[in-house]
């Protein structure tokens, strides 16, 4: 990573599935649940990680998504000293808005995402490679906006390529 920050260009990094990293189970869909056991060496690599990037004058994203007020928190607090969090409950507002017909939920999740004090102050996203590849069904969020007859719903899809809060 050093490598690619000094001679590549690269600013930062995004970490897939943390969660992951810093939990196991019997398998590796176990690292979700509440019962998963802590990886000390999936946790010091992260925080060893977040070192690096910052000393480097990098950005560190972790797709955590479990909500981990810990991931934030700075290394010297014992925290994994990530920048910011992967959120998805954007994601999750807006495919319960188009499910259901309200947008409630999609108002307050735009509100949390822009919240700066917020302790899990993040980057809300509308798709990822996780949605957008099929493997949670053909159900792509930016189709079933342009599908809708609201006018505001094909606003949405043609700007919904995620904020940054």
């Amino acid at each position: 990573m050093q490598m690619l920050m000094q001679l590549g260009g690269v600013d930062g990094f995004r970490f897939d599935s943390t969660v992951c990293v810093r939990r196991y189970g019997v398998n590796t869909s176990e690292c979700w649940h509440g019962n998963a056991l802590t990886n000390d060496d999936g946790n010091r690599l992260l925080v060893n990680a977040t070192a690096m990037v910052r000393e480097e004058g990098g950005l560190s994203i972790a797709e955590d998504l479990n909500d981990n007020t810990g991931v934030l928190v700075s290394r010297s607090a014992g925290g994994l000293g990530f920048d910011h969090q992967w959120r998805n409950d954007l994601y999750v507002a807006m495919n319960s808005s188009l499910s259901e017909g309200q947008f409630g939920s999609l108002v307050d999740a735009l509100s949390l995402s822009c919240q700066e004090n917020s302790p899990l102050h993040g980057i809300a996203y509308t798709e990822t490679h996780d949605t957008a590849s099929g493997q949670h069904g053909n159900n792509k969020l930016i189709f079933r906006l342009l599908l809708q007859e609201v006018p505001f719903s094909r606003a949405l899809a043609l700007s919904a390529a995620g904020l940054v809060a």
